[in-house]
């Protein structure tokens, strides 16, 4: 079931396949065929696993993070179950970014658990906040985690939609505040404080930070590009100085797009409900003005406030 490995192309929307300097033409892409997973082989079975998470009979139901990290296509050089040499190549990586996962979802179950999320902070007798916002341009969480694709962005681990972990939104808040010179004994109170190297001194806050979840189930995925110009300058073993005659190296990886996250945040004692408007406020200001996430400094991970309640 081995393919062959030639480059490829798709063809532009409403343009025609055009054959690459050199003469050689583009394959068409890989087709189903052309790949396996790392599966046993009485599981590996294209009827009852889907090849695309669109084509699954329930996508709605389906965890997205564990497609990712699990059910990737690889291509293996032979058709012996035995030999354990997989490779993931550039076009087929780009393939299944590309071809599979770029588009809207909807998540049942990941409504589902928002509803509960809501419902719980709800049920806090010291009071709650919420903030729905979207992200302006691209979102990028958890991307160094290890990941069958070299890069990862952040799902969550039952419900299989993205995330932004609470511990995240904690510390953006707490940035934000030390920032606007909020005093520490407060923050401290609000936001708790990190244990030594021993394990001692730790104190719990009394706010607590729920994952964000995306609005209604509903997210969209993209693929974005990184080019270094400069790869064996980056290199850790016998890098090389930069120069102009070193070749660009394009590299794909997956963001959240298009996409509103619903962020809650419970006061756990009495205390702590008078200042829930002061952190809201640090957390808006934190996600239109400082961004969330990875490549910061790049433009990613700023939202922009939807709802307020």
């Amino acid at each position: 079931m081995a393919g062959s490995g030639k480059p490829y192309r798709s063809t532009p929307r409403g343009g025609k396949r055009q054959p690459p300097k050199g003469g050689r033409r583009f394959q068409e892409p890989p087709s189903p065929k052309d790949f396996q997973r790392p599966l046993p082989k009485e599981m590996y079975d294209f009827d009852k696993v889907p090849f695309r998470p669109g084509d699954a009979e329930l996508p709605d139901l389906l965890n997205m993070g564990l497609w990712l990290d699990k059910m990737v296509p690889w291509r293996k050089p032979g058709s012996d179950f035995k030999d354990e040499s997989w490779t993931l190549q550039a076009e087929y990586r780009l393939y299944a970014l590309e071809q599979m996962f770029c588009r809207r979802w909807h998540s049942t179950v990941g409504k589902q658990a928002l509803e509960r999320q809501r419902q719980s902070a709800k049920d806090c007798p010291h009071g709650m906040a919420e903030l729905v916002a979207e992200v302006e341009g691209r979102l990028l969480i958890d991307a160094g985690r290890a990941s069958a694709i070299e890069t990862s962005l952040s799902f969550h681990h039952t419900w299989g939609v993205p995330k932004i972990a609470g511990s995240a939104i904690k510390g953006l808040v707490r940035m934000v505040m030390e920032d606007e010179g909020e005093r520490p004994a407060t923050i401290e109170r609000l936001l708790g404080r990190d244990s030594d190297d021993l394990g001692v001194g730790g104190a719990q806050g009394e706010l607590l930070f729920f994952d964000a979840l995306p609005a209604n189930g509903d997210y969209r995925l993209s693929l974005d590009v990184l080019t270094p110009h400069y790869q064996e300058y980056y290199q850790e073993q016998a890098p090389k100085p930069p120069a102009d005659w070193m070749s660009p190296k394009p590299f794909t990886f997956l963001t959240v797009v298009d996409t509103s996250f619903v962020f809650h945040v419970v006061a756990a004692s009495g205390k702590a409900a008078d200042d829930l408007e002061k952190v809201k406020q640090a957390l808006r200001e934190g996600l239109e003005f400082y961004g969330i996430g990875g490549k910061k400094s790049a433009g990613y991970g700023r939202l922009v406030l939807v709802e307020d309640h």
